[in-house]
């Protein structure tokens, strides 16, 4: 049975270098395991031509694909792009800064028209609406702008 909490008392340091050090095991054994494998995207070279950025930006040229392109994160992502001002906390909003490194690394090594490719997007941009929309109600009630009215009585 080991004990969780007695992991509170390892420092940051020790813990990365625990964990970087289990990662490069394991990463080291499936390189050694797997050395003779090659596929359709990995040559036994890397050459960087091998990548899809170039079929990725003929994508970009031909209007057919811009709904699904659209279509991405369930058309939310325009609208945290626009309104981030609106998400709170902080901490969260900061998290759009991962947008610019996930579009880079995706149109190296995914193909864009490709609606899988958004899954690991997906669930932050739906977190990051909820807030958006959150933050904007509460914006909007600040200034009066959402008053509850009484309903006049029916007569039903």
């Amino acid at each position: 049975h080991f004990d969780w909490k007695r992991l509170k008392k390892f420092s940051l340091p020790a813990q990365t270098l625990a964990l970087s050090a289990i990662w490069l095991a394991i990463h080291v054994y499936i390189l050694h395991r797997f050395r003779g494998n090659h596929g359709e995207f990995y040559p036994q070279t890397w050459n960087p031509d091998a990548t899809h950025r170039h079929l990725n930006f003929r994508y970009l040229l031909q209007p057919k694909f811009w709904p699904q392109l659209d279509n991405a994160c369930a058309y939310m992502l325009p609208f945290v792009l626009l309104l981030r001002r609106y998400i709170f906390p902080f901490r969260l909003r900061a998290y759009i800064l991962v947008l610019p490194l996930w579009v880079l690394t995706m149109v190296v090594f995914g193909l864009l028209p490709e609606t899988r490719i958004y899954g690991e997007l997906s669930g932050l941009v739906a977190v990051l609406s909820t807030l958006l929309l959150e933050g904007y109600v509460k914006a909007r009630a600040q200034h009066g702008e959402f008053q509850i009215r009484p309903q006049p009585p029916s007569l039903a």
